[in-house]
Protein backbone atom coordinates (compact mmCIF):
# COMPACT_ATOMS: atom_id res chain seq x y z
CA UNK A 1 0.00 0.00 0.00
CA UNK A 2 1.12 3.07 -0.97
CA UNK A 3 1.96 6.16 1.44
CA UNK A 4 0.62 9.58 1.09
CA UNK A 5 2.92 12.35 0.78
CA UNK A 6 1.45 15.75 2.36
CA UNK A 7 4.82 17.60 2.79
CA UNK A 8 3.30 19.88 0.25
CA UNK A 9 0.11 21.03 2.48
CA UNK A 10 1.95 23.41 4.46
CA UNK A 11 -0.94 23.07 7.17
CA UNK A 12 0.72 25.53 9.49
CA UNK A 13 2.98 28.71 8.86
CA UNK A 14 4.95 27.61 11.89
CA UNK A 15 5.40 24.52 13.58
CA UNK A 16 6.74 25.52 16.58
CA UNK A 17 7.41 21.74 17.79
CA UNK A 18 9.70 21.45 14.68
CA UNK A 19 11.50 24.37 15.36
CA UNK A 20 12.99 23.14 18.55
CA UNK A 21 13.56 19.95 18.14
CA UNK A 22 15.11 20.25 14.83
CA UNK A 23 18.72 21.84 14.02
CA UNK A 24 19.39 24.47 11.15
CA UNK A 25 21.21 21.06 9.12
CA UNK A 26 18.01 19.03 9.39
CA UNK A 27 19.81 17.49 12.70
CA UNK A 28 16.95 16.29 14.87
CA UNK A 29 16.43 16.65 18.85
CA UNK A 30 18.97 19.54 19.57
CA UNK A 31 16.50 20.33 22.12
CA UNK A 32 16.62 18.94 25.55
CA UNK A 33 14.47 19.99 28.31
CA UNK A 34 17.10 19.74 31.36
CA UNK A 35 20.01 21.49 30.54
CA UNK A 36 19.59 25.34 30.50
CA UNK A 37 23.74 25.43 30.38
CA UNK A 38 24.26 29.09 29.47
CA UNK A 39 21.64 30.20 32.34
CA UNK A 40 23.66 27.76 34.89
CA UNK A 41 27.20 29.07 33.90
CA UNK A 42 26.18 32.93 34.68
CA UNK A 43 24.04 32.51 38.19
CA UNK A 44 24.88 34.70 40.79
CA UNK A 45 26.44 31.24 42.64
CA UNK A 46 28.87 30.54 40.01
CA UNK A 47 29.68 34.72 38.78
CA UNK A 48 29.29 37.14 42.57
CA UNK A 49 30.37 34.25 45.15
CA UNK A 50 27.75 33.65 46.43
CA UNK A 51 27.59 30.11 48.28
CA UNK A 52 25.07 27.15 46.24
CA UNK A 53 24.55 24.33 47.87
CA UNK A 54 21.46 21.39 47.38
CA UNK A 55 20.08 18.96 49.24
CA UNK A 56 17.60 15.74 48.64
CA UNK A 57 16.45 17.20 52.30
CA UNK A 58 13.57 20.09 51.78
CA UNK A 59 14.53 21.36 55.37
CA UNK A 60 17.89 21.49 54.25
CA UNK A 61 17.62 23.45 50.99
CA UNK A 62 15.21 25.86 52.61
CA UNK A 63 18.01 26.76 55.38
CA UNK A 64 20.28 27.61 51.97
CA UNK A 65 17.27 29.27 49.90
CA UNK A 66 17.00 31.55 53.05
CA UNK A 67 21.01 32.02 53.48
CA UNK A 68 21.33 32.84 49.82
CA UNK A 69 18.56 35.86 49.92
CA UNK A 70 20.51 37.13 52.37
CA UNK A 71 23.73 36.98 50.43
CA UNK A 72 21.90 38.52 47.74
CA UNK A 73 21.01 41.33 50.07
CA UNK A 74 24.37 41.51 51.42
CA UNK A 75 26.42 41.14 48.04
CA UNK A 76 24.47 42.25 45.13
CA UNK A 77 22.19 45.04 46.62
CA UNK A 78 25.51 47.18 47.45
CA UNK A 79 27.09 46.45 44.01
CA UNK A 80 23.90 47.96 42.39
CA UNK A 81 24.67 51.36 43.61
CA UNK A 82 27.81 51.61 40.92
CA UNK A 83 27.02 48.92 38.00
CA UNK A 84 23.40 48.10 37.36
CA UNK A 85 22.15 44.66 37.47
CA UNK A 86 20.13 42.36 35.35
CA UNK A 87 18.81 39.79 36.46
CA UNK A 88 17.19 36.95 35.05
CA UNK A 89 15.10 33.98 37.06
CA UNK A 90 14.65 30.85 34.95
CA UNK A 91 13.84 26.82 35.53
CA UNK A 92 13.53 23.60 34.29
CA UNK A 93 11.23 22.64 31.66
CA UNK A 94 10.80 26.21 30.63
CA UNK A 95 10.24 26.49 26.62
CA UNK A 96 10.20 30.48 27.14
CA UNK A 97 13.51 30.19 29.22
CA UNK A 98 15.41 28.06 26.40
CA UNK A 99 13.92 30.54 23.72
CA UNK A 100 15.19 34.06 25.60
CA UNK A 101 18.39 32.30 26.15
CA UNK A 102 19.69 33.38 23.06
CA UNK A 103 18.46 37.33 23.37
CA UNK A 104 20.13 36.99 27.00
CA UNK A 105 23.13 36.27 25.72
CA UNK A 106 23.61 38.67 22.88
CA UNK A 107 22.73 41.34 25.19
CA UNK A 108 25.28 40.04 27.76
CA UNK A 109 27.89 39.89 25.31
CA UNK A 110 27.51 43.42 23.46
CA UNK A 111 26.63 45.53 27.37
CA UNK A 112 28.71 44.20 30.16
CA UNK A 113 31.78 45.20 28.96
CA UNK A 114 29.84 48.67 28.99
CA UNK A 115 29.46 48.17 32.77
CA UNK A 116 26.37 46.17 33.39
CA UNK A 117 26.05 42.98 35.75
CA UNK A 118 24.29 40.27 34.52
CA UNK A 119 23.13 37.30 36.15
CA UNK A 120 20.50 34.09 36.78
CA UNK A 121 18.85 32.69 39.58
CA UNK A 122 17.18 29.02 39.21
CA UNK A 123 13.75 29.95 40.81
CA UNK A 124 12.84 26.34 42.31
CA UNK A 125 16.46 26.04 43.92
CA UNK A 126 16.30 29.94 45.52
CA UNK A 127 12.49 30.10 45.93
CA UNK A 128 12.98 32.55 49.31
CA UNK A 129 14.51 35.03 46.50
CA UNK A 130 11.91 34.08 43.88
CA UNK A 131 9.12 34.85 46.32
CA UNK A 132 10.61 38.30 47.64
CA UNK A 133 10.99 39.65 44.36
CA UNK A 134 7.77 38.44 43.12
CA UNK A 135 8.18 36.25 40.50
CA UNK A 136 5.20 34.36 38.67
CA UNK A 137 6.25 33.33 35.34
CA UNK A 138 9.29 32.38 33.71
CA UNK A 139 11.68 33.83 32.35
CA UNK A 140 11.45 36.66 35.01
CA UNK A 141 13.45 39.72 33.98
CA UNK A 142 14.51 42.99 36.24
CA UNK A 143 16.77 45.46 36.54
CA UNK A 144 18.33 46.43 39.83
CA UNK A 145 19.74 50.02 40.01
CA UNK A 146 20.34 51.77 43.67
CA UNK A 147 18.80 48.75 45.57
CA UNK A 148 15.66 49.30 43.08
CA UNK A 149 14.25 46.71 41.52
CA UNK A 150 12.08 46.89 38.92
CA UNK A 151 10.83 44.17 36.78
CA UNK A 152 10.26 43.89 32.67
CA UNK A 153 6.86 43.77 31.77
CA UNK A 154 6.03 42.78 28.20
CA UNK A 155 4.90 39.98 26.13
CA UNK A 156 7.66 40.41 23.64
CA UNK A 157 11.65 40.30 24.48
CA UNK A 158 14.22 41.41 21.85
CA UNK A 159 17.68 42.38 22.08
CA UNK A 160 16.97 45.91 21.40
CA UNK A 161 13.58 45.53 24.10
CA UNK A 162 16.12 44.33 26.51
CA UNK A 163 18.59 47.07 25.87
CA UNK A 164 16.02 50.20 26.22
CA UNK A 165 15.02 48.31 29.44
CA UNK A 166 18.07 48.46 31.05
CA UNK A 167 18.85 52.26 29.50
CA UNK A 168 14.97 53.47 31.25
CA UNK A 169 15.92 51.85 34.50
CA UNK A 170 19.12 53.89 35.33
CA UNK A 171 18.69 57.55 36.58
CA UNK A 172 17.32 60.45 34.36
CA UNK A 173 19.73 63.18 35.83
CA UNK A 174 22.78 61.54 35.08
CA UNK A 175 24.10 63.78 32.16
CA UNK A 176 22.79 67.51 31.50
CA UNK A 177 22.43 69.07 28.49
CA UNK A 178 25.58 71.67 27.92
CA UNK A 179 25.54 74.53 25.24
CA UNK A 180 26.82 77.88 24.83
CA UNK A 181 24.63 80.00 27.28
CA UNK A 182 25.00 77.41 29.87
CA UNK A 183 28.29 75.49 29.68
CA UNK A 184 30.03 78.33 31.99
CA UNK A 185 27.37 78.06 34.67
CA UNK A 186 27.43 74.30 34.57
CA UNK A 187 31.75 74.13 34.44
CA UNK A 188 32.22 76.79 37.54
CA UNK A 189 29.66 74.82 39.78
CA UNK A 190 32.77 72.75 41.04
CA UNK A 191 31.93 74.10 45.02
CA UNK A 192 29.67 70.86 45.16
CA UNK A 193 33.49 69.26 45.38
CA UNK A 194 32.68 67.91 42.16
CA UNK A 195 35.25 67.31 38.86
CA UNK A 196 32.87 68.11 35.07
CA UNK A 197 33.30 66.51 32.80
CA UNK A 198 31.91 67.04 28.71
CA UNK A 199 31.48 64.77 26.09
CA UNK A 200 30.99 65.84 22.84
CA UNK A 201 29.56 64.33 20.10
CA UNK A 202 27.30 65.64 17.23
CA UNK A 203 24.99 62.61 18.07
CA UNK A 204 21.61 64.03 19.12
CA UNK A 205 20.83 61.02 21.65
CA UNK A 206 23.32 60.20 24.81
CA UNK A 207 25.35 56.65 24.47
CA UNK A 208 24.28 53.78 27.08
CA UNK A 209 28.10 53.52 27.95
CA UNK A 210 28.57 57.51 28.73
CA UNK A 211 25.31 57.09 30.82
CA UNK A 212 27.05 53.96 32.67
CA UNK A 213 30.30 56.00 33.15
CA UNK A 214 28.15 58.77 34.35
CA UNK A 215 26.42 56.29 36.77
CA UNK A 216 29.79 55.20 37.79
CA UNK A 217 31.46 58.17 38.74
CA UNK A 218 28.68 60.02 39.74
CA UNK A 219 29.69 60.64 43.77
CA UNK A 220 32.77 62.38 42.29
CA UNK A 221 31.90 63.84 38.77
CA UNK A 222 29.18 65.56 37.15
CA UNK A 223 28.66 64.90 33.30
CA UNK A 224 27.38 67.49 30.93
CA UNK A 225 26.46 66.35 27.18
CA UNK A 226 27.30 68.80 24.30
CA UNK A 227 25.64 68.25 20.74
CA UNK A 228 28.42 69.57 18.17
CA UNK A 229 26.15 71.70 16.07
CA UNK A 230 25.42 75.43 16.18
CA UNK A 231 24.35 75.90 19.44
CA UNK A 232 28.15 74.59 20.84
CA UNK A 233 30.07 76.60 18.16
CA UNK A 234 31.54 79.03 20.68
CA UNK A 235 32.44 76.11 23.64
CA UNK A 236 34.07 74.26 20.85
CA UNK A 237 36.05 76.61 19.92
CA UNK A 238 36.96 77.84 23.09
CA UNK A 239 38.49 74.44 23.68
CA UNK A 240 39.28 73.56 20.28
CA UNK A 241 37.09 70.75 19.72
CA UNK A 242 37.39 71.10 15.59
CA UNK A 243 36.57 67.62 14.73
CA UNK A 244 32.83 67.28 14.70
CA UNK A 245 33.32 63.91 13.79
CA UNK A 246 35.19 62.45 16.63
CA UNK A 247 34.01 61.95 20.08
CA UNK A 248 35.46 63.97 22.69
CA UNK A 249 35.27 63.91 26.26
CA UNK A 250 36.94 66.80 28.27
CA UNK A 251 37.89 67.04 32.24
CA UNK A 252 37.78 70.34 34.18
CA UNK A 253 38.59 71.25 37.42
CA UNK A 254 38.40 74.71 39.32
CA UNK A 255 39.96 76.27 36.43
CA UNK A 256 37.62 76.46 33.46
CA UNK A 257 39.83 78.19 31.09
CA UNK A 258 41.51 74.82 29.95
CA UNK A 259 40.48 71.20 30.36
CA UNK A 260 43.20 68.64 32.28
CA UNK A 261 42.43 66.33 30.17
CA UNK A 262 40.97 65.51 26.84
CA UNK A 263 39.98 62.29 24.66
CA UNK A 264 39.63 62.68 20.97
CA UNK A 265 38.49 59.74 19.30
CA UNK A 266 36.72 57.73 16.28
CA UNK A 267 34.79 56.10 19.32
CA UNK A 268 35.19 56.63 22.97
CA UNK A 269 35.45 52.69 24.63
CA UNK A 270 34.03 52.42 28.10
CA UNK A 271 37.63 51.39 29.84
CA UNK A 272 39.48 54.02 28.35
CA UNK A 273 37.23 56.49 29.54
CA UNK A 274 37.64 54.93 32.90
CA UNK A 275 41.03 54.61 33.13
CA UNK A 276 41.26 58.69 32.48
CA UNK A 277 38.20 59.21 34.68
CA UNK A 278 39.84 57.46 37.60
CA UNK A 279 43.29 59.66 37.10
CA UNK A 280 41.68 63.11 36.99
CA UNK A 281 38.37 62.48 39.42
CA UNK A 282 39.65 65.01 41.95
CA UNK A 283 39.57 68.90 42.33
CA UNK A 284 42.73 70.46 42.96
CA UNK A 285 41.80 72.26 46.54
CA UNK A 286 39.13 69.93 47.68
CA UNK A 287 41.24 66.42 46.84
CA UNK A 288 43.17 68.26 50.66
CA UNK A 289 40.10 66.85 52.71
CA UNK A 290 38.00 64.40 50.35
CA UNK A 291 40.61 61.94 49.90
CA UNK A 292 40.31 60.68 53.69
CA UNK A 293 39.85 56.82 54.00
CA UNK A 294 37.34 55.15 56.20
CA UNK A 295 38.18 55.25 59.86
CA UNK A 296 38.74 51.95 62.02
CA UNK A 297 36.04 50.41 64.18
CA UNK A 298 36.81 51.76 67.82
CA UNK A 299 39.13 55.09 66.58
CA UNK A 300 37.81 58.40 66.72
CA UNK A 301 38.03 60.27 63.85
CA UNK A 302 39.73 64.36 63.90
CA UNK A 303 38.09 66.75 61.75
CA UNK A 304 40.21 69.53 60.69
CA UNK A 305 39.26 72.96 58.61
CA UNK A 306 41.66 74.81 56.08
CA UNK A 307 40.80 78.13 55.29
CA UNK A 308 43.08 79.79 52.11
CA UNK A 309 43.60 83.07 52.20
CA UNK A 310 45.40 85.65 50.29
CA UNK A 311 47.82 86.99 52.68
CA UNK A 312 48.55 86.60 56.60
CA UNK A 313 49.29 88.91 58.63
CA UNK A 314 51.67 88.09 61.80
CA UNK A 315 52.16 89.69 64.91
CA UNK A 316 55.64 91.41 64.96
CA UNK A 317 57.86 90.35 66.96
CA UNK A 318 58.47 92.53 70.65
CA UNK A 319 61.89 93.38 69.88
CA UNK A 320 61.21 94.54 66.55
CA UNK A 321 58.56 96.96 67.96
CA UNK A 322 59.42 100.53 67.63
CA UNK A 323 60.05 102.20 71.46
CA UNK A 324 57.51 104.48 73.61
CA UNK A 325 58.35 107.98 74.19
CA UNK A 326 58.69 106.69 77.82
CA UNK A 327 61.12 103.51 76.75
CA UNK A 328 62.99 106.19 74.91
CA UNK A 329 63.90 108.79 77.78
CA UNK A 330 64.60 105.82 80.14
CA UNK A 331 67.00 104.30 77.48
CA UNK A 332 68.70 107.79 77.57
CA UNK A 333 68.86 107.77 81.60
CA UNK A 334 70.92 104.86 81.72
Amino acid sequence: MSKHDYSSFNRFDFDSFDTFFTGQNGQKFKFTFNTNNYFRKHSITHRYGVSAFFSDSRAISNIHSLLFCRAYENTILPQSFTRPFLIVFYGDLCIPCVQFEQVFQKTMGDLEALGINFATVHSQHENVLARKLGVRSLPHIISLVDGDVRPFRGDDVSYNILVDFIARALPKDLIVEVNDQNYVTFLTGWRDNKVRVLFVSEDSKVKLNYRLVAFYFRERIAFGYVKADHTSRQLRERYRVTDAKMSSMLIFNEDISRSVATLSVSDLKTQLMKDVLDSNKYLFLPRITSQVGPVSPGCFAHHYLFKLVDHVRLPVPHWKRPLSNKALRDARRQ
